[in-house]
C-alpha cells in the first residue's frame, strides 16, 4: 500500500458522502490525522485505523465495501483490493472515535442501497399501451422515458395511468411523451433515505429516480424507502428467496451485510433493549435466509429431487440473536429411505460451498454440514447417548449445539430441528444430572472485578451475553423444556414454569436485551466485541456493569 496526496475534494468527499451530518470540525479533526493509501495486491498494509473507501472497493471480513463505506480495521492484513486496486483513506483509531459514535445518527439508509433491479426504461415514441404492458409485466408502477443516449427525460407512474383512465384521456396508440413528467426529480446513490423522503415531499412526488452524473441507476418510491428504515433486514429478505444463482445471492448478501451495518449501528447502549431485541431477531432471520437460499440452490444444482432432507442452523442464529455474520453453524439431516449417505454429504459440501462463495463465514470450529451430516434415525440415536451423559467430553459440545437446532430449510416435509431439541431434552432430564448444568456454566462466568467493578477490557459476548444463554440453555434441558429456542423465549418458559423465580427472570432478559444490543452496536461500529472501559461514558458504565451482576445473579441461580 503506497501513501497517496490527499486530493483538495477530500473535506467535500467526507463531509457530503461519508459524514453528512457530523460537525465540520470533527471531519477536519479527522482528516488531520489521517493518510490517503492505495490498497493493492502484495503490498504491505499501513497499520490499524477507519478505512474510508475512497475510489474502488475493498473486501474485509468477508464484507465488501464501496466508494463512501468505512469499517474500522485491526487486522490490516485482511485488507485486499476487490479489482486491481483501491485507494482509502486511513484514520487513526484516536481521531475516528469521534465520528465512529455518531454512526447511530450519521450513518443513515442511502437511496443507492434500495435499487435492486434494472429500471424499466421506453423511448418517447414508445406507444403509451405498450409502455403500461412494461409496467405490468415487470410488475414495476412507473417507467421512466430516456433519450437515445439513455438520459431521463420523462417519467410515467401508476398515478399518470389513474388520471388518464378517470378523465378518459387514455389514448392507447399515442406516444407515451405526451403523456410523461418531464424533468422528473433525481438525487445520488448516497443521499440518505431521510433526505430523500424530505426532498419527495417537498416535491410532492413518490417516485424519485436514483441518479449519478447524470446516469439512471434505477427508481425508489416512497414505499422502498419506508419498508427499508422500518424493517431493513426483512426488506433484503425478499432478495434472497429470489436468487436464483450463486452470483445473484452473492449480491444479495453483501447488500444485506450493509443494511445490517446500519441497523446495528442504530443498536446504542443508551437505546430500548427491547428495541435492540427486536433489530437483532430482525437481523437473525434475514442471515437465516441466506442459509435457506444456499441449500435450495445447491439442491436444485445437484438436481435433489423426491428427497427429503433438512438443513439446521445452530448457535446464535438458530437463537434469533446474530445481528451480524460473524460465522455459521449447520448440519444436514437426510431421511435414509430417500436419500443415500453420499448424495447426503454431496449435498452438504455443495450448500457449504455455496456459502463460501457468497462470503458468509463458516464456523473457525467446523460445526458445519461438512462434518455433520446425519440421516434422521442416526442423529436422534446420538442425541439420546450424548443427553443420557451430557457433561461427559464432546458430549458437551453436541448437547450445547442442537439444543439450539432450528431448520433453515426442509424439502420433503422432513423437519429435524424440533424433533432433534425434543429427543435431547428429554433425555438429559431423564438423567437427573446437574453435572452438564455445572459444566456449562464453569466455561462462562460474568466478568466483573472487586466490588463490582469492570475490567479494563471486557468481550462482551464472552464475558456477559454467553453467561446468560448457557445458564438459561443448561436449566431448559434440565427441565426437559425443549420448545422456545431463543433465549427470551427460554426465560418466559423458565418462569411459567416455576423453575426460575418471576423478577429474576425479568431481570435477567432485560440484562439480556443490553447486552445484545451493546454487542452488536459495538461489533457493527468498533469492529469487535472487546469494549475498554475507559471508553465508555459514566451512564454507559453503570449500564453495562447492572447487566454484569443481574447475569451473575441468574448463574449463581441455576448453578444452585
Amino acid at each position: 500500500m503506497a501513501q497517496q496526496a490527499a486530493p483538495p475534494d477530500l473535506l467535500f468527499f467526507l463531509r457530503e458522502e461519508v459524514f453528512p451530518q457530523a460537525p465540520r470540525e470533527l471531519v477536519e479533526e479527522a482528516l488531520s490525522c489521517s493518510r490517503l493509501a492505495l490498497v493493492s495486491r502484495g503490498s504491505p498494509a499501513p497499520g490499524r485505523g477507519l478505512y474510508i473507501v475512497y475510489s474502488g472497493s475493498i473486501r474485509y471480513r468477508g464484507r465488501v465495501y464501496e466508494r463512501g463505506d468505512y469499517v474500522l480495521v485491526d487486522e490490516p492484513s485482511g485488507v485486499e483490493p476487490v479489482d486491481g486496486e483501491a485507494v482509502v483513506l486511513v484514520v487513526e483509531e484516536r481521531c475516528a472515535r469521534g465520528l465512529l459514535r455518531l454512526a447511530p445518527a450519521g450513518e443513515g439508509c442511502r437511496i443507492g442501497d434500495l435499487v435492486h433491479r434494472e429500471p424499466v426504461t421506453v423511448e418517447p415514441s414508445t406507444p403509451l399501451i405498450e409502455a403500461v404492458r412494461l409496467m405490468d409485466r415487470n410488475g414495476v408502477s412507473s417507467v421512466v422515458v430516456v433519450d437515445g443516449e439513455g438520459r431521463p427525460v420523462g417519467i410515467f407512474t401508476d398515478t399518470d395511468l389513474r388520471r388518464l383512465v378517470a378523465g378518459g384521456r387514455f389514448e392507447p396508440g399515442a406516444p407515451i411523451e405526451r403523456f410523461m413528467t418531464r424533468d422528473p426529480y433525481g438525487l445520488p446513490p448516497y443521499t440518505l433515505c431521510s433526505d430523500a423522503v424530505y426532498r419527495m415531499m417537498e416535491w410532492n412526488v413518490k417516485h424519485l429516480l436514483v441518479v449519478d452524473r447524470g446516469r439512471l441507476h434505477g427508481v425508489v418510491t416512497v414505499r422502498d424507502i419506508a419498508y427499508a428504515e422500518a424493517l431493513g433486514p426483512l426488506y433484503v429478505r425478499r432478495l434472497m428467496r429470489a436468487a436464483g444463482s450463486v452470483e445473484a445471492l452473492r449480491e444479495a448478501y453483501q447488500r444485506l451485510v450493509r443494511v445490517l451495518a446500519r441497523f446495528a449501528a442504530r443498536l446504542h447502549p443508551l437505546s430500548s433493549g427491547a428495541e435492540a431485541a427486536g433489530l437483532v431477531r430482525m437481523a437473525s432471520l434475514a442471515l437465516r435466509s441466506v442459509v435457506e437460499a444456499a441449500a435450495r440452490i445447491a439442491g436444485e444444482s445437484l438436481g435433489v429431487v423426491d428427497a427429503r432432507w433438512s438443513l439446521l442452523v445452530m448457535g446464535s442464529n438458530a437463537r434469533l440473536e446474530q445481528a451480524w455474520p460473524t460465522d455459521r453453524d449447520t448440519a444436514l439431516v437426510y431421511d435414509a429411505e430417500t436419500m443415500s449417505r453420499g448424495e447426503a454429504v454431496r449435498l452438504g459440501d455443495e450448500v457449504e460451498r455455496v456459502l463460501d462463495e457468497v462470503g458468509f463465514p463458516g464456523c473457525s470450529h467446523g460445526h458445519t454440514a461438512r462434518r455433520h451430516v446425519y440421516s434422521l434415525g442416526e442423529l436422534l440415536s446420538m442425541l439420546r447417548e450424548a443427553g443420557a451423559r451430557p457433561g461427559e467430553g464432546e458430549n458437551l459440545v453436541i448437547v450445547g449445539l442442537f439444543m439450539d437446532a432450528v431448520d433453515a430449510y426442509s424439502s420433503g416435509g422432513l423437519e429435524a430441528g424440533g424433533e432433534a431439541r425434543r429427543v435431547l431434552a428429554e433425555a438429559v432430564a431423564s438423567s437427573g444430572s446437574r453435572g452438564f448444568v455445572r459444566s456449562a456454566l464453569a466455561m462462562y462466568r460474568p466478568r466483573l472485578g472487586p466490588l463490582g467493578r469492570l475490567p479494563r477490557r471486557l468481550d462482551l459476548k464472552r464475558d456477559g451475553l454467553a453467561p446468560i444463554v448457557f445458564a438459561v440453555k443448561a436449566l431448559t434441558l434440565y427441565e426437559g423444556v425443549w420448545k422456545p429456542v431463543s433465549t427470551l423465549d427460554r426465560l418466559e418458559a423458565l418462569s411459567a414454569r416455576g423453575a426460575l423465580p418471576g423478577d429474576l427472570a425479568a431481570e435477567a432478559a432485560e440484562a439480556y436485551r443490553v447486552l445484545l444490543g451493546f454487542s452488536a452496536w459495538s461489533l457493527a461500529v468498533h469492529g469487535s466485541r472487546e469494549v475498554e472501559a475507559g471508553e465508555l461514558s459514566g451512564v454507559e458504565r453503570s449500564l453495562l456493569r447492572s447487566a454484569l451482576q443481574a447475569a451473575q445473579r441468574l448463574v449463581d441461580r441455576v448453578r444452585g
